[in-house]
């Protein structure tokens, strides 16, 4: 079934609210990146009703793995010098391509706002983000990107459950 829908999405502000995209960001601004290109390749790929996704970032575009720059049905857009992602995706929804219907993710009051004045439907970060989880399917959830514990954590839950439970020699 060929589609009309565009999924404009304001990159950094979901990595920002999405616990899982924000601890990827924390290792560093790559790994953030990929695993929302990697996210949105997923959900789509699970789609018919969008005909591609765009994930629209500020700035930099060396800083992303070669070949990470897309994914099928996900374009990633880099904003050109002195322009944000925000003022870019409203000048896209104000141009407004006859025939294309616009679905846009954000918590930006701005873009969400002038989304909704271009009559371009909005889904806030929350609500993409349960349907970005709920198609990694059975068994997988923001959870599974949690870091690791670390050694010194491990050792401190280890002697606690030595101190009531014993150290299993009966003792």
């Amino acid at each position: 079934m060929k589609t009309n829908r565009i999924l404009l999405v304001d990159a950094y502000n979901v990595i920002h609210r999405i616990p899982a995209l924000r601890r990827a960001l924390g290792k560093n601004l790559l790994a953030a990146r990929t695993a929302l290109v990697r996210r949105c390749a997923d959900w789509m790929a699970g789609r018919g009703d969008f005909l591609k996704c765009t994930l629209v970032f500020d700035g930099d575009s060396s800083v992303m793995e070669p070949g990470a720059g897309g994914a099928p049905g996900v374009n990633v857009v880099f904003t050109r010098s002195g322009e944000t992602a925000d003022q870019r995706m409203m000048a896209w929804l104000q141009a407004h391509q006859p025939g294309m219907v616009y679905q846009v993710v954000s918590d930006d009051r701005e873009v969400t706002d002038c989304a909704r004045r271009e009559r371009a439907d909005v889904w806030t970060v929350r609500q993409f983000e349960a349907m970005l989880y709920r198609a990694a399917g059975p068994g997988l959830s923001a959870d599974d990107e949690k870091p690791e514990l670390g050694d010194r954590d491990a050792r401190a839950i280890t002697e606690s459950l030595r101190r009531i439970w014993g150290d299993g020699n009966g003792q």
